[in-house]
């Protein structure tokens, strides 16, 4: 086996019961053939971490030394019901960061994590780099990964559950360790499994970015929904590519992350896995995935936010992922540049719609018509004419002038736009007057009580 490639243990029989150890030399002997400088580096960063042995899962989380969430990530894991848990933390920053300014926030990160790990008696480890060129996520991801695995090998760790964080998770489930070990105790035919992903406002913390930004709460709820539809009435198999936990063994199996990939790279990982089950991916019993919706995580929701400043859906983040503007603005500068700007739906914009104020319908009609769109855009199973039309219905709000699936047919046009190439859908326009229900739904986030 080449280092990054699949294990030959899967490649001759796809079933395989995958032992840490049998995957271990593999991997790691792929490893140090064909990048001994790395291997080495990994090893050196190992040697200075010491995991208990009744260790089951680690917890892997890279951090930017710009993210200035971490202390609130750590400290949303206090309180958990299991403690067999340990976390590895990778505190990371490119040639944009002096050399001075790196080791002196990477000490003050150092000592923010050592004051939360004692605030909780949490076993929290943590190493630093300073990378010459500007660091690429799925190589973050990959070190972190084989950092853990040296170590769970030198502790005598059998098969570790590798669980991958960001810095940015500002909540986790009381009981997020447990669900997932209980999870593949019990599912020995998981290779992976993976965990719904909320913003910050689907739990109530008084400096939810989200209870102020309704465009953020849209967007999420009617992607959700989308999800829900498609498995619901049209039993699609989704999962979700992030909040991904994953047995050691099966990750050295894949060949790991794609070292090159500045985002996507759990999505990737997760395919890699499942061509690596192809052949028993539908089967019953299978191998491979499985989706634990009780594992619940929120993040920040700012990279969303400054894809909508720019006028655009959260759901182009994807197309236009930039890290630099990620890591542009803060939090509060982000919301306040959306609050002060009267082309977005603001709070009182939906009670104002429900009570028939014309400029609140009219500024939420052209909003909503974006994030329909691309919404559509984006989930390929909606992009039939009939399935917009029992979508929408099921998300409470009302096309004009389409009553029925003919008209939809007759109404919706897909296409391009031949200057940007980008993709349209034409006769898109949402009556808000008709989407009460859709709109109480919504309101109901942002009310006192929520």
């Amino acid at each position: 086996m080449a280092y990054n490639e699949t294990s030959e243990s899967v490649i001759e029989d796809f079933e395989a019961q995958l032992s840490f150890d049998g995957e271990f030399f593999i991997f790691f002997e792929g490893l140090r053939t064909v990048d001994p400088h790395r291997y080495q580096k990994i090893k050196n960063i190992a040697g200075d971490i010491e995991l208990s042995p009744d260790t089951v899962c680690i917890v892997l989380i890279p951090c930017h030394l710009d993210e200035d969430n971490l202390r609130r990530s750590l400290q949303s894991f206090l309180g958990q019901d299991h403690d067999n848990f340990e976390i590895i933390i990778f505190l990371n920053a490119g040639p944009e960061t002096s050399e001075q300014d790196f080791f002196d926030e990477s000490r003050r990160l150092e000592a923010e994590i050592a004051e939360v790990a004692q605030e909780g008696d949490l076993r929290i480890h943590s190493f630093a780099q300073h990378f010459t060129k500007k660091p690429v996520m799925g190589d973050l991801r990959a070190i972190l990964s084989e950092v853990a695995c040296i170590c769970a090998k030198s502790a005598e760790v059998n098969n570790p559950i590798l669980i991958n964080n960001d810095a940015d998770t500002v909540f986790i489930h009381p009981n997020y360790i447990g669900i997932y070990e209980d999870h593949f105790r019990n599912n020995q035919r998981t290779d992976y499994a993976t965990g719904p992903i909320n913003w910050d406002a689907e739990y109530n913390h008084p400096d939810a970015m989200s209870k102020e930004i309704p465009e953020l709460l849209i967007e999420q709820k009617l992607d959700q929904l989308a999800f829900i539809f498609v498995q619901k009435f049209y039993g699609s198999k989704f999962h979700y590519p992030a909040n991904l936990a994953v047995r050691a063994s099966s990750y050295m199996a894949s060949g790991g992350f794609d070292k090159s990939m500045s985002c996507f790279e759990d999505a990737s990982l997760t395919s890699s896995i499942l061509s690596m089950r192809a052949d028993s991916m539908y089967g019953e019993p299978a191998f491979g995935r499985d989706v634990v919706t009780a594992a619940r995580l929120s993040t920040s929701a700012r990279r969303s936010l400054s894809t909508i400043l720019e006028r655009q859906s959260m759901y182009d983040q994807w197309e236009n992922f930039n890290d630099n503007t990620y890591h542009a603005k803060g939090e509060a500068e982000l919301v306040s540049d959306y609050k002060n700007n009267e082309y977005f739906i603001q709070v009182d914009d939906i009670s104002g719609a429900l009570e028939g104020d014309s400029r609140a319908i009219e500024k939420m009609e052209k909003r909503l018509k974006l994030i329909v769109e691309r919404l559509i855009i984006r989930h390929s199973l909606l992009r039939r004419p009939e399935l917009i039309s029992n979508f929408l219905r099921f998300s409470g709000l009302k096309l004009r002038h389409v009553d029925g699936q003919d008209d939809f047919k007759k109404v919706l046009k897909f296409s391009r736009d031949p200057g940007t190439d980008r993709a349209e859908v034409k006769g898109l326009e949402i009556d808000i007057s008709a989407s009460g229900r859709g709109l109480e739904y919504l309101a109901r986030f942002f009310s006192s009580e929520s």
